[in-house]
């Protein structure tokens, strides 16, 4: 009797009806919970395109002054390392005979003129002839000759700046004997820096004088500086096989040593009103691009996207998306076509990883 009523009770009883096989078919036949992500909007903004390379800083003006003539070095009137004025005076050699010769000159080149002027009221009353006056102007101007490069030796006893700008070290001291050409200090020009550069000759159809510049090195005190294009080669360079630029700082104050090296980045192009999505938001697969769109109905969609500038923690979308749309922005890894998102609160974590 036990055992009919056993096998009666196991027909009857319904398969998957018992406690802990109902919950599994809610499970398996049931929808899938939705994915916790954090979600990001698609918005405008201004996006600018750049083309950068590492450039190395130079001085606009540097040159190297040098003795112009063999003597004693009687003066030096500059500090290392300190600023100086155009014109100033920097170094001075003996001119004793050099300062005679000049004040010889300026009497030969007097008395010619005299006695030019003379002949000019001779020749007027008729006391002398064409070819007197003709010989008293060829000596005065001979005399005036003489002077003018005795004057022209004093002042290589002299070297003065040329413009303002900064002298750097010497090895000039006042007693030793120097020669003509030997160097005394380099002058640096007080607008003092560009930057000089190279970019694919490519892009030569896209580059002009007075396109701006941003400049970042560590040799900056606040990090970076902009610029305007002031130069481009009319060639490419032979070796690199790209265009030399050169650009000039907006602000003349700023000291760099020349030869450091600085990251410049040329703005091609500028576009208002470009989309802009999280660069954490795209998902690259071989040559393809894409995000997880998400739908009025909280489901993703895969979506393949052209991207243009990419600027720091953005991408431009070129196209694929609207402004406004809804993209999976983190949990990436969790989620696939089809399936259902839970938004999570903005700071809210996910649990994965994006």
């Amino acid at each position: 009797m036990l055992l009919g009523l056993g096998a009666a009770w196991w027909v009857w009883q319904p398969l998957g009806l018992s406690d802990g096989d109902e919950a599994a078919g809610r499970s398996v036949g049931g929808e899938a919970p939705a994915i916790p992500v954090r979600l990001a909007e698609v918005v405008r903004g201004n996006v600018a395109e750049t083309a950068e390379a590492v450039g190395t800083f130079q001085s606009q003006r540097l040159v190297t002054l040098r003795f112009q003539g063999r003597g004693r070095v009687v003066r030096l009137d500059f500090q290392e390392g300190r600023e100086v004025e155009a014109g100033q005076l920097l170094a001075e050699l003996d001119h004793a005979a050099q300062q005679a010769r000049v004040t010889e000159a300026e009497a030969r080149a007097e008395e010619a003129a005299n006695q030019l002027e003379r002949g000019r009221r001779l020749y007027d009353q008729g006391h002398i002839a064409a070819a007197e006056l003709e010989d008293r102007r060829a000596r005065a101007k001979e005399a005036r000759g003489q002077l003018d490069e005795a004057q022209a030796t004093l002042r290589d006893r002299f070297v003065v700046a040329p413009y303002a700008g900064r002298v750097g070290t010497t090895d000039a001291e006042v007693g030793a004997v120097v020669s003509a050409g030997d160097p005394l200090v380099d002058l640096r020009g007080q607008a003092a820096l560009e930057i000089a550069f190279f970019l694919p000759a490519e892009l030569g159809g896209r580059l002009s004088v007075g396109q701006t510049v941003q400049v970042r090195s560590k040799a900056l005190d606040d990090g970076a500086i902009g610029g305007t294009v002031s130069a481009i080669a009319a060639r490419a360079d032979e070796t690199t096989r790209g265009l030399q630029l050169v650009a000039e700082l907006d602000r003349p104050d700023v000291r760099v040593a020349p030869g450091a090296f600085g990251t410049v980045a040329v703005v091609l192009a500028r576009r208002e009103n470009a989309l802009l999505i999280p660069a954490e938001a795209l998902v690259l697969e071989g040559r393809s691009e894409y995000v997880y769109r998400v739908d009025a109905e909280q489901r993703v969609q895969r979506t393949q996207v052209t991207t243009g500038v990419r600027h720091q923690d953005r991408v431009e979308i070129r196209d694929g998306l609207a402004a406004g749309d809804r993209i999976v922005a983190s949990g990436l890894q969790k989620v696939g076509e089809g399936q259902k998102v839970r938004p999570l609160e903005a700071g809210a974590g996910d649990g994965g990883g994006g």
